[in-house]
């Protein structure tokens, strides 16, 4: 055994700790280089739950126009803004859409 306060002794540790910091700068290293490689996860479409229309109910005199708002939600009731919306008629002699 190699008393600790001797010459010898710190020059073992020396080099001890210099590996074992070359070895943390090495794995930092590969560690960073990883990183280059994730990439951005891909955004998850939130399936809409409910629709919300209002007016619920509306009259209107022929010739006239009425304005509906649509209203989008998830499962949890929160709203979905980032969806297109497109409003149509089953009966374009009864209502247009435009």
């Amino acid at each position: 055994m190699i008393p600790f306060g001797t010459q010898r002794m710190r020059g073992v540790m020396r080099r001890a700790a210099g590996a074992l910091v070359g070895a943390l700068v090495a794995g930092m290293l590969t560690a960073c280089a990883g990183l280059s490689e994730i990439t951005e996860p891909k955004p998850v479409l939130v399936p809409v739950s409910s629709v919300s229309v209002s007016p619920t109910a509306a009259s209107v005199v022929e010739g006239n126009s009425a304005v509906l708002q649509a209203r989008l939600f998830d499962e949890l009731g929160r709203p979905l803004s980032d969806r297109p919306l497109l409003w149509s008629s089953s009966d374009t002699a009864v209502v247009r859409v435009s």
